[in-house]
Parts: structure tokens; C-alpha cells; sequence
């Protein structure tokens, strides 16, 4: 836990920044998805009402606030704001997931930066002694294991 604290404030300010705003996107993906799982309850109560009376007082007071008069139109309306709700939901886990991706790329970028900087300004003596070879595939592997732990990082704080 002190190592992501560290990790995290060495990382640059706008990387800090778009960190916050993928939370609190996947706060936002994470009540899409409750609002998914709640709207299956209203969705199977209509499909498998056969009298036409809807017993439950929360579909009930949906449908007076809407207005909506006719029992065919219950199927339709309740199944179509059920697809909506899926598919908005679906885009924002996407957008999310590239998100993730994008800012995991972002932040191995600005590391790889930061290492081969500090390697082109070390003294001359300390790469005549060296192979640069050797330091810049160490740097290219650990970099990118680097970057491999945020993706699944992100991804395990997005599948919450």
C-alpha cells in the first residue's frame, strides 16, 4: 500500500487528475450497473402479469407518473427502458475500459520518459563503464510490467 501511495505521488499532477476523474467514472459505471440490475424487477413483473393489474406499488406509481394508460403499452415501455439502460450502460463500461487502457499507456509513457532521462544525464564516466544496451531492454521490461500492473490494477478497481 505505501509503494501505490508513493507510485502515485511521483505520477505528474494531470495524470493525478485524470486517475480522479476514471474513479469517479467508474463510480458512475458501477450505479449503471445497479440501475441495470434494479430495472429486471419491474421489466419481469410486467412480463409476467397476465391480468393486466400490476400488484407492485413502485411500477404503479411509474406508470401514474407517466401517465401511461394502456396495459399493452407497459410491455413495450418497461422492455425498451430496459434495453436503454443497458446500452448506455454498456457504452460507459466501454469507454471506461479504453479509459483504463489510455491512462495505463499515458502513465508508462511518462515513466519511460523519467527513466531514459535520468540515463542520458547521468556523468560520462558512469557510461563508459556501462552497457546501454543492457539499460535501456532493463528499462523497456520494467516499464512495461509497470504499465501491465496499473491495466489490471484499474481493471480489478473496475470489475468492483
Amino acid at each position: 500500500m505505501i509503494e501505490l501511495v508513493n507510485f502515485i505521488l511521483k505520477i505528474k499532477r494531470l495524470r493525478k487528475i485524470q486517475l480522479i476523474i476514471l474513479l469517479i467514472s467508474m463510480v458512475l459505471g458501477g450505479i449503471l450497473e445497479a440501475l441495470t440490475l434494479s430495472a429486471v424487477v419491474p421489466l419481469l413483473s410486467v412480463f409476467s402479469n397476465e391480468t393486466g393489474v400490476i400488484k407492485d406499488n413502485y411500477i404503479n406509481s411509474l406508470i401514474t407518473y407517466f401517465n401511461i394508460a394502456n396495459n399493452n403499452n407497459h410491455l413495450f415501455i418497461f422492455t425498451y427502458f430496459f434495453c436503454f439502460i443497458i446500452i448506455i450502460s454498456t457504452i460507459f463500461r466501454l469507454i471506461n475500459l479504453w479509459y483504463s487502457y489510455s491512462l495505463s499507456a499515458k502513465i508508462g509513457t511518462d515513466i519511460s520518459n523519467k527513466v531514459f532521462t535520468n540515463a542520458i544525464y547521468l556523468p560520462y564516466s558512469s557510461h563508459l563503464n556501462k552497457n546501454s544496451s543492457e539499460l535501456i531492454s532493463m528499462a523497456a521490461i520494467h516499464v512495461e510490467n509497470i504499465v501491465t500492473s496499473i491495466e489490471l490494477f484499474l481493471r480489478f478497481i473496475l470489475n468492483l
